[in-house]
């Protein structure tokens, strides 16, 4: 990439480039790209095709960067799990009680003020480091993970049997290790200590 003019301050070199698009001048620290802030968005945008879009209208709607479910709802989209509460009110949240902002089951949403949803997110974390010291919980290499401790308590109190229920079965008390949730999940979800999903007996 050509520069017009290049001075030296507090140790590095600066560039004096043009934008091509725009003719704008402005100094630069490194030549990664001759075009200019304004320009680049612009000739680097690129709109979601119709076909795209009305997928989007059509179908579950997507799930955004932040982990939330968004469906297309009159005419905007809206996150799932605030279409679960009528009349909410626009300074509430919704905090979701598992952790996993996907599952919108309604025992699993808790509407609640900001100041709230700060304090229960404070609750967890004082339970978090209470667990760290009594050992269930380490850290090793930047990385936190459970103790040996709780791993050969969840070992010896395992609850799955094999048996992969259907969400049409009743009575059925092993919960999905992923949701949590009794008779409704998929082989892949199911863990245990003596066998497999496919092979129970093995």
């Amino acid at each position: 990439m050509k520069y017009l003019e290049r001075k030296c301050t507090d140790k590095r070199y600066e560039y004096l480039v043009e934008c091509p698009e725009c003719a704008e001048q402005r100094w630069v620290t490194n030549l990664r790209s001759p075009y200019c802030r304004s320009c680049a968005g612009r000739l680097n945008y690129k709109p979601a095709t119709v076909e795209k879009k009305n997928a989007r209208k059509r179908g579950d709607g997507y799930i955004t960067k932040q982990g939330y479910h968004l469906i297309y709802q009159d005419g905007a989209y809206v996150p799932v799990h605030r279409t679960m509460f009528d009349d909410l009110p626009s300074d509430h949240v919704i905090h979701h009680v598992d952790g996993n902002k996907l599952n919108n089951l309604l025992e699993n949403l808790y509407p609640c003020s900001k100041q709230e949803h700060r304090e229960i997110h404070g609750q967890l974390e004082k339970l978090s480091y209470y667990l760290i010291q009594q050992g269930f919980i380490e850290f090793k290499n930047g990385t936190y993970n459970f103790g040996t401790s709780i791993k050969e308590f969840i070992l010896a109190n395992s609850v799955n049997s094999g048996n992969t229920g259907s969400i049409d079965i009743d009575g059925n008390p092993e919960p999905s290790p992923v949701t949590g949730r009794c008779n409704d999940y998929p082989e892949m979800e199911y863990t245990q200590v003596s066998g497999s999903a496919e092979n129970p007996n093995k």
